[in-house]
């Protein structure tokens, strides 16, 4: 692609790529009907207990087949036909939700939950590794910034959407709507070519066999190659200083980071003691925050240094949660909810295209699911401390204490390995990799 063409990547462009199109439709149609499942099974959730613990367990379904089987997953995703992953996840939770529509249970919802988020796990990774070959790496950062905006655009209005339709219709008819979008997802994705070699990860060298061909050697055998390739999504993250660089930072700051999203939320319902409408209108000047950001950097991101993009609005997070420490009022508190929305996303987006544009394509799966099981079992770290230490020095004490720490680290990372080759150029391009 010529530097104009690169300099002229934009949301339109991509989606003139016709795969690429295919793949963004079945994105905002699934991704449209998950949040309004999502909202529904909370809502069935809390009309069968009041209890917080059963909205806990709810969220414990659905984060711990992320943190326990993700890295696995991956090597399968590397192994087998990505877009026959992509169609069979698809098929899978269609079948999932429409047994939960017609079998409505509190026990069916965790298992359903479970076993769905089971298979957006091969979903991801396998559409992760087949869009650069879709749209081309010179407009991946376009494409990021449209699937971020369309993933912010539904997480801002499913829920309002989907509250309502569960309220008038029922929640077995949202489950069923959502098996339906699953199904036009798999028909969108079908209609799509992707390149043979996205589809198809290289061939797996296999360990060398030092013995004769037993069934319980082939068995053993097999093990070995698997787990060899298990670990390879690690090894690949250590051996490029820029990936391992980007993985102990946002890794790092997700340790403390959650502990400030439970402040936020401490917050605003104990300390302001704003009303569920006022609290929801500062999730949605979040939100809003977030799709402005998505769509200023996939418009303009690929004019931009991808390196410093995502460093300096990085900060712009780590600042404006310094700023708590002021204790704003409501309407400075919505300033600071679409600052934040804003610069998370404005970072996220140069960042993901990174991470595609540095891992080739034949270990996407193992690196991607790898990638994704750290920085959520980093992130669960500090939960269970959360509590105590914002009674102890307050919520806003401690959002801005996460805030200054996180900014004093991220200039304190700049003599990490990985950080002056980040800033110092455009990420490399694709090359190849003996798995």
């Amino acid at each position: 692609m010529s530097t104009d063409e690169k300099t002229s990547a934009n949301f339109v462009t991509v989606l003139r790529k016709k795969d690429y199109l295919l793949l963004w439709l079945a994105q905002l149609i699934s991704n449209m009907g998950d949040a309004f499942a999502r909202i529904a099974a909370l809502i069935f959730v809390t009309a069968q207990s009041n209890s917080p613990v059963a909205i806990s367990v709810l969220m414990l379904v659905e984060l711990a087949p992320m943190i326990v089987f993700g890295p696995v997953i991956g090597v399968f995703v590397d192994r087998w036909d990505r877009k026959k992953i992509l169609i069979g996840s698809d098929i899978a939770r269609a079948i999932l939700f429409l047994l939960l529509a017609l079998y409505p249970q509190y026990g069916m919802v965790l298992a359903v939950m479970f076993v769905a988020t089971l298979a957006s796990l091969f979903f991801t990774p396998a559409r992760a590794a087949v869009l650069p070959a879709v749209v081309g790496d010179e407009q991946v950062t376009a494409a990021v910034g449209l699937s971020q905006t369309t993933f912010q655009t539904v997480a801002l209005i499913g829920p309002v959407l989907g509250g309502a339709m569960a309220g008038f219709l029922g929640t077995g008819f949202v489950f069923g709507f959502n098996a339906v979008t699953f199904l036009v997802s798999a028909a969108l994705v079908q209609l799509m070519t992707i390149p043979l070699k996205a589809r198809r990860s290289a061939p797996v060298e296999a360990a060398e066999d030092d013995g004769p061909s037993e069934p319980g050697r082939r068995v053993q055998k097999a093990f070995r190659d698997f787990y060899q390739q298990l670990g390879f999504g690690i090894k690949f993250l250590r051996q490029d200083s820029v990936l391992w660089y980007l993985i102990v930072l946002i890794g790092s700051f997700s340790v403390i980071g959650h502990i400030s999203q439970v402040g936020i939320m401490d917050y605003v319902r104990n300390v302001l003691a704003l009303s569920p409408t006022r609290f929801g209108l500062m999730m949605t000047f979040t939100g809003a925050g977030s799709v402005v950001g998505a769509v200023l950097m996939g418009n303009l991101g690929s004019r931009l240094h991808r390196g410093w993009s995502f460093y300096l609005n990085f900060i712009g997070v780590t600042v404006v949660m310094s700023l708590y420490y002021f204790q704003p009022l409501y309407y400075p508190l919505l300033a600071l909810a679409f600052l934040g929305g804003f610069f998370y996303s404005s970072a996220n987006v140069p960042m993901q295209s990174i991470v595609f544009t540095r891992t080739p394509v034949e270990v996407r799966g193992r690196v991607f699911s790898v990638a994704n099981s750290l920085l959520n079992g980093a992130a669960i770290i500090s939960l269970p401390a959360a509590g105590f230490i914002i009674n102890y020095i307050g919520s806003s004490l401690t959002i801005a204490l996460v805030g200054v720490i996180g900014t004093a680290f991220m200039l304190v990372s700049r003599v990490f390995p990985g950080s002056s080759e980040l800033l110092a150029r455009e990420a490399k391009e694709e090359g190849s990799v003996t798995a």
